[in-house]
């Protein structure tokens, strides 16, 4: 629910402007797991796009997006 963006901070705004000063929230905690990695695969073939794009020239822009994070959601299954 609360993972992308300011997602968390927006829950908080919430509480603080909604909730009574007795109220309670549940869940009332969660577990977050963080992890890094290169992917220059994943890069490579999601930034491609980045050149002649209908008789604009993007490649300027290429560096910047691939040097930004990609957050990506990871099941189970890619954990095996």
């Amino acid at each position: 629910m609360c993972r992308y963006e300011a997602r968390l901070e927006e829950l908080l705004q919430a509480r603080d402007r909604f909730l009574k000063p007795d109220g309670l929230m549940f869940p009332d905690r969660a577990k977050l797991f963080v992890s890094l990695m290169e992917d220059p695969d994943y890069k490579r073939s999601h930034y491609e796009y980045f050149g002649d794009v209908w008789g604009f020239d993007f490649s300027a822009m290429k560096e910047a997006a691939m040097s930004e994070p990609v957050v990506q959601e990871v099941n189970e299954s890619h954990t095996k």
